[in-house]
């Protein structure tokens, strides 16, 4: 949340010319409803849709696929997603987390009167199924998109 996720995927599959997968995209497109409409059914609705879509990735190659944040929180997502190759964590501090999504009203988790707590909750729920799941961390807050890719693209040229 507030990572950089998409801008990186887009970014990393421009440079690598390769595909790109937003499973957030999917979702939405094989649903015809967006994730807030899905999230006001339920999140355990949404999360099962999103481990229906995880699933039905767990084939792809030569691809980057971006993921929701709260993708890592079904164990069985996460073993498909470290199955499918290199799993980058983009390390986000809880300030540049709050000066990203400052206008951000889209995501349905931040809807609430105490977004900074949230958010801290949030990022300290999931971080050890992010470090559980990832090949490589990279800490995002200094960084930029380009700076980023060329780091990953390293270490791909690495990668067995």
């Amino acid at each position: 949340m507030g990572s950089g996720k998409t801008t990186l995927a887009q970014t990393l599959s421009s440079t690598l010319s390769i595909p790109w997968i937003d499973t957030d995209v999917i979702i939405e497109e094989t649903q015809k409803s967006t994730i807030s409409e899905l999230f006001k059914v339920s999140e355990s609705h949404f999360r099962s849709i999103e481990s229906s879509i995880c699933f039905q990735l767990k084939d792809i190659k030569n691809s980057v696929i971006s993921t929701g944040g709260g993708i890592v929180l079904n164990s069985k997502n996460r073993e498909i997603l470290k199955s499918l190759g290199l799993v980058v964590f983009l390390d986000v501090s809880l300030n540049t987390v709050l000066s990203r999504l400052q206008d951000d009203e889209s995501r349905p988790l931040l809807r609430v009167s105490n977004r900074e707590k949230v958010i801290q909750s949030l990022l300290d729920e999931r971080r050890a199924l992010y470090e559980e799941t990832a090949s490589l961390t990279i800490e995002t807050d200094t960084r930029t998109i380009h700076d980023i890719s060329d780091m990953i693209i390293e270490k791909l040229n690495h990668y067995d």
